[in-house]
């Protein structure tokens, strides 16, 4: 089976994947966070799986708007459902979710190094 004719049958799959991925990130990201800025505060360490939990928490309690860079390249992805269209989406949801924990971490693996 090749890849236009899995995503056909299984259109929803890779979103999956992505998002599982992406939770995996933000909840090492936070428990990276955790561990180096509040546990030496007195608090618990952080697993990452409570991590995960607490960002997909602190994602169903928020209303998230897309900035205007991300919306206009949402629309510019044409609406038919063809695998190339449905790979940019996959794209774009991974950029969009993958940069906000990369910079925390980065920016707290600076300070952390620099205490």
């Amino acid at each position: 089976m090749n890849l236009d004719n899995f995503l056909k049958a299984h259109p929803t799959y890779p979103f999956f994947v992505i998002v599982t991925l992406l939770t995996l990130c933000n909840g090492i990201a936070i428990s990276f966070m955790w561990n180096w800025f509040v546990a030496p505060l007195g608090a618990p360490p952080l697993s990452i799986l409570a991590a995960m939990g607490i960002f997909i928490l602190v994602r169903l309690l928020n209303v998230h708007d897309y900035d205007k860079t991300m919306k206009a390249e949402i629309e510019a992805i044409p609406v038919e459902r063809t695998p190339d269209t449905m790979f940019r989406s996959y794209v774009l949801v991974f950029k969009a979710m993958v940069r906000k924990p990369i910079f925390a971490l980065l920016c707290g693996s600076i300070v952390h190094l620099l205490q």
